[in-house]
């Protein structure tokens, strides 16, 4: 399998320190929800579980921070130029979305291609987006993990996702 810190931007000494008082903090949650456990068992679940959800926001941020402030993503390009395209969310997985000089959507999709076990996109020569001339590239880009997800209360799900901050393009 390949590193993922290869080429990333350097940090700054002050992304450092805030990485290292992150993965602190994230220590510190972690020991309250292992304590929480080690008193109550499972009466305390909900605490337990939003513990460890924020150390794991902690955890993500401060790597984050460890890349120089950024995360590899997948971005589009053709003829190695990166093309203003968003990857969206469908029915059948996810598709990228081509836009305009102005961010609209032109009303061209293509399906994502596959990522292999070493997390690097596959571009088969099979695919549509590939017939069209496009390949999949990791690249790095300004990112930040946070807390995202569907429904509401306990009925709800939530994750920590890194997602770009410069738009997704």
């Amino acid at each position: 399998m390949k590193p993922t810190n290869i080429g990333h931007p350097a940090p700054t000494s002050a992304q450092l320190e805030e990485a290292a008082r992150l993965r602190l903090l994230a220590k510190g949650r972690r020991d309250k929800a292992n304590e929480s456990f080690d008193r109550c068992d499972t009466d305390g679940f909900l605490s337990q579980w939003a513990d460890n959800l924020t150390a794991q926001e902690y955890l993500a941020n401060a790597e984050i921070l460890e890349h120089g402030g950024q995360a590899r993503f997948v971005g589009l390009y053709k003829d190695s130029v990166r093309v203003r395209a968003r990857l969206i969310a469908g029915d059948y997985g996810s598709s990228w979305m081509l836009l305009d000089e102005g961010g609209l959507r032109i009303g061209v999709y293509f399906p994502q291609g596959r990522l292999g076990e070493d997390m690097e996109p596959v571009n088969s020569p099979r695919t549509k987006l590939v017939k069209a001339g496009y390949l999949e590239k990791l690249e790095w880009a300004p990112a930040v993990a946070k807390c995202v997800g569907t429904g509401t209360g306990l009925s709800g799900r939530c994750w920590i996702a890194v997602v770009r901050t410069d738009k997704g393009y």
